[in-house]
């Protein structure tokens, strides 16, 4: 089940406007492509209450319709279920929090093929601080504790896009195309 248990391990929830987030599923979603982020920004915490709606979200989603992705396509979730302070990196403390969650919410979507954006997501799906965004790009993994072994790409955050790490961009965007050549 997708419900919000309310797990308070890491006590991110006793600042965040909003704990316990949930996925978001587009109506009509096609399974093809669930991608997994690192955790609420101001944007989503105070106005969507959304993965994935502020300026990231919206470089990441003319990046998936540019490898062939439609909205449809793609359902997101986040690795941590709320906003750190100060939009800290989250802790591996709340990385493992919220991972039963993560695991649940990947065994229960059953997507075709899972995309972590960024360090955050890759220490989540295997359950690892030493996890290098660099390193684990371009090999499909699996999330250790999954029981659905969906294979799982690697690739870096938007967000380094946007802080002036332009070349990324291109990278993203062959990983996303790898993803869909994949499933």
């Amino acid at each position: 089940t997708l419900d919000r248990p309310a797990c308070v391990v890491c006590s991110i929830c006793n600042h965040c406007k909003t704990p316990f987030s949930l996925p978001f599923i587009p109506k009509g979603w096609t399974h093809k492509l669930l991608i997994i982020g690192e955790a609420f920004g101001e944007n989503e915490d105070e106005r969507t209450h959304r993965p994935f709606t502020g300026p990231a979200g919206k470089l990441l989603r003319r990046l998936w319709r540019a490898a062939g992705f439609e909205d449809v396509d793609v359902a997101l979730v986040n690795a941590v279920r709320g906003r750190p302070r100060k939009n800290a990196t989250p802790s591996m403390l709340q990385v493992r929090a919220c991972r039963p969650f993560l695991l649940r919410v990947v065994d229960a979507l059953k997507p075709d093929m899972v995309i972590g954006v960024g360090g955050t997501a890759l220490r989540a799906i295997t359950n690892s601080g030493n996890a290098n965004v660099t390193k684990a790009r371009g090999r499909t993994i699996t999330i250790p504790g999954c029981s659905s072994g969906v294979g799982v790409l690697v690739t870096y955050h938007p967000a380094a896009v946007l802080r002036g790490a332009t070349h990324l961009q291109k990278e993203i965007l062959h990983d996303l195309k790898s993803a869909r050549e994949t499933r």
